[in-house]
């Protein structure tokens, strides 16, 4: 995914599962709450940039800390 028209407005999570930072497009692998049949089998590959995000999924990040 490398389309910012995609808007901000989030509505669910979705887990971060990997990064590949020496593509030629860097981008983030996430894996979606909707099963496999959406994206591939339940993955998708978000471009990494500034900002926002792709579809704002810089926008709202929590983690673990304990």
């Amino acid at each position: 995914m490398n389309n910012a028209n995609c808007g901000t407005s989030l509505d669910h999570a979705v887990t971060l599962v990997a990064m590949d930072g020496s593509a030629s497009t860097p981008y983030w692998t996430i894996k979606n709450s909707w099963g496999t049949g959406w994206g591939n089998k339940g993955y998708a590959n978000f471009a990494i940039v500034e900002g926002n995000g792709i579809c704002g999924i810089n926008m709202d990040v929590v983690y673990p800390t304990a």
